[in-house]
């Protein structure tokens, strides 16, 4: 269960749910769900301490360079009802670990630069 939630705009999308939630470390972390994402997912799944009852998780990671950006949540056997989630798997992305779009617009492309 989140121990707090908010509505925000994200990359002009209206009432984007930011949930917190505290790990068993006593760390916190804002998140919002997504049911897509290019991350790469561990395939190591834990079903202790989900934060989402019915789901395990495993560490997801930027493709490109393994920063942890969040976890991916699966649905465990016969813990979902069919008739009320068709949810099977979603994300779970770390706030201050993603870019918002209009970040990412004003970001300064170096040019690459070859040793002859």
């Amino acid at each position: 269960m989140a121990l707090r939630q908010r509505n925000d705009t994200i990359s002009n999308s209206n009432k984007v749910l930011i949930q917190l939630f505290k790990n068993p470390n006593d760390v916190y972390f804002e998140l919002i769900t997504s049911l897509e994402s290019e991350l790469e997912s561990d395939t190591q799944k834990f079903a202790t301490d989900s934060w989402f009852p019915g789901y395990s998780w495993s560490i997801a990671k930027c493709p490109k360079c393994g920063t942890h950006i969040g976890w991916s949540y699966h649905a465990l056997a016969g813990t979902i009802d069919s008739a009320t989630s068709h949810v099977t798997t979603f994300f779970g992305l770390i706030l201050d670990k993603i870019m918002h779009e209009d970040e990412v617009n004003n970001l300064i492309a170096m040019p690459k630069t070859y040793a002859s």
